[in-house]
């Protein structure tokens, strides 16, 4: 969304879930919009991140529901800058127990992160940034505090009154203050009340004078289990806090880490093994091991630096990083790509009463059932959006050959010698060489700089004369030169083979094959609705903590939002954020 101003669309409102009748009474609290760790961004930082949660209270193994606004600091308006944001779950001792990569796609982000059922109950936090944004240091990150129970372990927990994480007291999260509506939201329309698998309509009105596009709009809406003792972040305080600074250019100045604008950054060193000095001059090359082969490359600085901009593909990949020099003896190193520098966190002590710990196991035990139940399709999948399809980066080959076109023949040396006009494979003694003729310049190129098997890069002709043609899907050939930035290709052959491995092929020492996780795969959260004439009859339990995560909400012409979802057989207070 193009913002003329950032419309606040995070509201808080608190009402009541009980198993009796709606129309209870409710005390008036006073919601608390203190920003986490001050985000307050000094002048210099060219944007900023905000991010909306479902909870600030979770269960060790749940997810943590997020969507991701990306500010740029001179207007406060929406940022196209980046398209990759870094989140992490990080404990009091800085140290990460999640991370996650996510697609930003017009200022905005949208997803989930994982938490391990193995770490320990305790204060962590959740921090979010730019790559751009490592530039001006961990101070300019978001930050916001999070507590994570963990009811598998053995709980040592300080009871002290007074504490830190007490629980709410029995008139907490009950009636909305209007003066807590925030900036961007006209009217919000909803009971305080509701009984046990009730379906709940709520009805947002939003100012769309804050939008220039209504369309690009993303809102963000959480009804969670409540919990009053921590405060969260709201965006109207990150706003007033931020400080706009002056406009950026990324020409201006030398970045360390630089815009990420087309997709995930992978830096890297490459080394004499023997001596660990910088190898600085050489062409490294980047390769998918893949049906579809990619390949891309990258020149070493003088101090053996490489980088490479990946595409914003989502979920695990195999990559394969190798010298244009195979002789010669190298390492490769991948630097890491989250930050590895903190803000002076200081450690905090858990207290907890026993109203609070009780509630908190159940949360576990709602949590634990949920998991045991969702065979029974009570908990909708996540929607995960498949990888988008890959092109040959090449494009269309000026010879492609299907072999199940053809007759078989019992090499691949013949199938070249009889379907690649201009192609030969030879040997000579030992050695076997590929030969190209351009079909312009008449050139004969020998060995072409890009020989590939499945997207592998090879340097021995030997490999393509021992592979079995049985084997083989489909060969592709550029006969003359193609161009690929500033380097210009001799000739390239591509080996396309049924299955999807290398025919037994290992990659020299001196390269590397490793799995990457470019972005992380977007999901959403599935939205349980009951499809029977009388809900109450399912013998399923719904014990929910989360009751509803939408994140891409969009306001009609009007401005008008209408949510509906069903409560739960939990009865407690929820917190609509």
């Amino acid at each position: 969304m193009i913002l003329k101003k950032i419309a606040s669309v995070i509201l808080i409102y608190g009402f009541s879930f009980t198993g009796g009748l709606a129309g209870e009474s409710h005390h008036q609290v006073r919601i608390t919009d203190t920003l986490i760790n001050n985000n307050t961004a000094p002048a210099e930082y060219p944007e900023q991140v905000f991010v909306h949660t479902d909870r600030s209270i979770y269960i060790a193994g749940e997810d943590i529901w997020f969507s991701l606004y990306l500010l740029d600091a001179p207007g406060m308006a929406e940022s196209e800058r980046s398209v990759v944001a870094y989140l992490e779950v990080v404990s009091s001792s800085n140290t990460p127990v999640a991370q996650i990569r996510s697609g930003i796609s017009n200022g905005f982000a949208t997803g989930s992160i994982h938490l391990p059922d193995t770490i320990t109950t305790d204060f962590y936090f959740l921090r979010a940034y730019t790559n751009l944004m490592k530039n001006s240091g961990p101070d300019s990150f978001f930050h916001q505090d999070i507590f994570i129970f963990n009811p598998f372990k053995e709980q040592k927990l300080d009871t002290t009154p007074g504490n830190p994480i007490e629980n709410e007291g029995e008139n907490d999260f009950n009636a909305l203050i209007a003066g807590d509506i925030q900036k961007g939201i006209s009217r919000i329309s909803v009971r305080d009340s509701f009984g046990t698998r009730e379906k709940v309509n709520i009805q947002m009105i939003i100012d769309t004078s804050c939008f220039e596009k209504g369309d690009r709009t993303s809102l963000s809406i959480s009804v969670a289990v409540a919990s009053n003792s921590m405060s969260r972040p709201s965006m109207d305080t990150f706003l007033n806090k931020i400080k706009p600074g002056p406009g950026f250019s990324e020409e201006s100045i030398e970045l360390k880490y630089p815009v990420e604008s087309f997709g995930p950054v992978l830096e890297g060193t490459i080394l004499y093994r023997q001596t660990l000095a910088p190898a600085s001059g050489l062409r490294l090359y980047l390769s998918t091991p893949s049906v579809v082969p990619e390949i891309m490359y990258s020149f070493s600085d003088s101090l053996g630096n490489f980088r490479f901009t990946l595409g914003p593909e989502e979920g695990m990949r195999d990559i394969v990083i190798q010298p244009a020099d195979f002789a010669a003896d190298w390492l490769i190193r991948i630097n890491p790509p989250f930050s590895n520098q903190f803000s002076n966190n200081i450690k905090k002590t858990v207290y907890m009463n026993g109203t609070m710990a009780a509630k908190a196991s159940r949360m576990g035990i709602n949590y634990q059932l949920c998991n045991i139940y969702s065979a029974f399709a009570i908990m909708s999948e996540y929607d995960i959006l498949p990888r988008k399809t890959a092109k040959r980066f090449y494009g269309r080959p000026d010879i492609e050959i299907t072999l199940s076109d053809y007759i078989p023949l019992p090499t691949i040396e013949e199938v070249i010698h009889e379907l690649a006009f201009g192609v030969s494979l030879r040997r000579q003694k030992s050695v076997y060489n590929l030969y190209i003729t351009d079909d312009i310049t008449g050139e004969r190129i020998a060995n072409p700089d890009i020989v590939l098997i499945n997207g592998l890069l090879i340097n021995d002709m030997a490999i393509i004369a021992t592979l079995d043609p049985e084997l083989v899907e489909r060969i592709d050939i550029i006969k003359g030169r193609y161009q690929v930035g500033s380097v210009l290709f001799k000739g390239i052959l591509s080996i396309i083979l049924k299955e999807s491995e290398s025919a037994g092929y290992e990659i020299p020492v001196s390269g590397m094959r490793t799995q990457y996780s470019p972005l992380a795969r977007t999901s959403y959260a599935g939205k349980l609705s009951y499809g029977l004439s009388r809900p109450f009859d399912s013998p399923v339990p719904d014990l929910r903590n989360t009751l509803l995560w939408e994140s891409k909400l969009r306001p009609d012409n009007n401005g008008v939002v209408d949510i509906e979802f069903f409560t739960s057989d939990f009865c407690s207070d929820y917190l609509i954020t």
